[in-house]
C-alpha cells in the first residue's frame, strides 16, 4: 500500500500544462504514469492526491482510511473515512487553505475540496487475512 497525500500535479495550478515543448507532460499523464509505475513495482493499493489540501481534515481522512483498510476493502474503507470525517466540524485554525469568517459556525469537512483531492487506485481485493463477508452482513 502506498499513500501519497502531498503529491503535486498540474491540478494545483488550475490544470495548466506542465511545461512546453516535446518533453512536456500533458494533463493527467503525470497521475496515470505514476500510478502504473507504482502498480508495476507491486503496489496493490494507492491513495494519491491531485492537489494539496494541507490541513487537519486531510490528515484525519488518511488516518481513518488506513484504520478502516485493516478490516475492509479499500473502496469501502475510503467511503467510510469520507463519511466519518465529513461529519466532523473543521478546526479552521488547522486548515491553511480555508478562510474563516467571524461569527459563522465552523463548517463541516464534507466539502468535496477535502476528499475530492484524492484518487484511490486498488485491485478490489480484500485485505490480507480477511475473507468475503457472510451473506447478509454489512459488507455483503
Amino acid at each position: 500500500m502506498l499513500v501519497l497525500p502531498g503529491f503535486h500535479t498540474p491540478a494545483e495550478s488550475a490544470l495548466k500544462p506542465s511545461g512546453t515543448g516535446p518533453k512536456a507532460v500533458p494533463n493527467g499523464d503525470d497521475l496515470f504514469l505514476s500510478a502504473m509505475a507504482l502498480e508495476a513495482c507491486g503496489a496493490r493499493t494507492i491513495l494519491i492526491s491531485r492537489w494539496k489540501t494541507g490541513g487537519r481534515a486531510s490528515f484525519d481522512l488518511v488516518g481513518a482510511f488506513l484504520h478502516n483498510h485493516a478490516t475492509m476493502p479499500a473502496a469501502e474503507a475510503w467511503r467510510q473515512a469520507i463519511i466519518n470525517v465529513g461529519g466532523e466540524p473543521l478546526i479552521l485554525e488547522e486548515e491553511p487553505r480555508v478562510r474563516s469568517t467571524t461569527g459563522d459556525a465552523a463548517p463541516l469537512a464534507n466539502h468535496p475540496f477535502f476528499w475530492g483531492a484524492f484518487m484511490l487506485i486498488d485491485r478490489g481485493e480484500h485485505p490480507e487475512g480477511t475473507t468475503d463477508a457472510e451473506p447478509g452482513s454489512k459488507l455483503d
